[in-house]
């Protein structure tokens, strides 16, 4: 929108209408952010495209009336958000992903309305890749977080598939038949678990220093989102050691009377 403004206010009483319209739609048409993957487009306000940088083909068409695969009418949208006061101009639907042009993605515009031309012009971004992002975010966060010296928060998918685990990196994204099978019980136990609402497990698990059974205490967490399960566990024996050391400062700090009952 700066763009459009900053070029209107340069050339307006330069160069005819028509010329500073298409000045303006191709200074727009090449400039890219979010990775490639955000550009600018500009609508009338009758609902005809003026520039679609990723469908040309579509530029001149009147297409008020066009829909995605939910139903939900995108121009129209798109107008009606250009019409709210500037910093409300949100408008959310489904557009073609630019790296599978067949298949349609949830997508959030921001449009202005630009007088001079009786425009809309807008820029949005597919939520998908901000969900990743904050996804990987949030893993990384996670990641750095123990509890106590061998505990840690894992994270599963509802299909079994492990996209955080501190001590077993390895089956990170190892697709779910490749698991072995001490592997594949405990990710049972931790799905079935997550199915009655989440709960204590006790399971076994490999070590990854001694390459010996262990057994394991987690609370399984259904996340709420994402299709996400958390799994916060420890090794059984170092929770063991924890209690036996809050008994033993106890003991110690007790009164003598209270040692005798």
């Amino acid at each position: 929108m700066g763009y459009a403004t900053q070029l209107y206010s340069q050339k307006a009483e330069k160069i005819e209408p028509q010329a500073l319209q298409s000045l303006i739609v191709e200074t727009l048409r090449d400039l890219r952010f979010f990775d490639g993957r955000g550009y600018y487009f500009i609508d009338d306000m009758l609902g005809r495209f003026i520039l679609l940088p990723t469908a040309p083909e579509y530029e001149g068409l009147l297409l008020p009336d066009n829909q995605d695969d939910t139903g939900h009418f995108i121009m129209r949208g798109l107008i009606e958000a250009a019409r709210k006061p500037a910093g409300q101009g949100f408008s959310a639907y489904r557009w073609y992903r630019p790296d599978d042009p067949e298949q349609m993605a949830d997508k959030l515009a921001y449009v202005r309305y630009f007088a001079p031309f009786d425009w809309l012009i807008g820029a949005g971004d597919y939520t998908y890749e901000w969900e990743q992002k904050l996804q990987q975010q949030l893993i990384a966060q996670i990641r750095n977080r123990l509890i106590g010296e061998t505990g840690y928060t894992a994270i599963i998918d509802s299909q079994g598939q492990v996209l955080l685990s501190l001590d077993s990196r390895h089956l990170e994204l190892l697709p779910v038949q490749h698991h072995h099978e001490v592997e594949r019980k405990a990710i049972e136990q931790m799905l079935f678990a997550a199915s009655q609402g989440g709960g204590f497990i006790r399971y076994e698990w490999i070590d990854g220093i001694t390459s010996e059974k262990r057994s394991k205490l987690a609370l399984v967490e259904p996340a709420g989102y994402w299709d996400w399960i958390l799994i916060s566990t420890i090794f059984e024996d170092e929770v063991t050691s924890i209690v036996q050391h809050e008994i033993n400062m106890f003991e110690e700090s007790a009164p003598d009377q209270l040692r005798t009952i």
